[in-house]
């Protein structure tokens, strides 16, 4: 019975993500640019970990050289690195992400 309750919670460990997420972007004239002042919960979910170092170590090399995907939708890369520098690890059951 130990072991079938330790099965158990790691599973539901193992089902709580954590998400990488970035500011939407919003478009400005014709230009996208990132909304820094969205709240968290219209924020972008951009991948998907098992763990919080797993996320934070992600987030830090992004934010260094964010992904070309980002550049290119937001224009450029100043745009890119500071959306990544808000980007932020977010545990899959703060309620931030539900509230509207």
């Amino acid at each position: 019975m130990v072991r079938l309750t330790a099965l158990v919670k790691a599973i539901a460990l193992g089902l709580l993500a954590w998400y990488l997420m970035i500011p939407p972007p919003a478009e400005i004239s014709s230009d996208l640019q990132t909304n820094f002042s969205a709240p968290l919960a219209q924020w972008d979910e951009l991948r998907r970990f098992d763990s919080s170092s797993q996320c934070e170590a992600v987030r830090k090399a992004y934010a260094q050289k964010p992904p070309g995907a980002i550049s290119d939708m937001l224009g450029g890369k100043q745009q890119a690195l500071a959306t990544m520098t808000k980007a932020q690890c977010v545990k899959g059951d703060d309620p931030r992400l539900k509230q509207q």
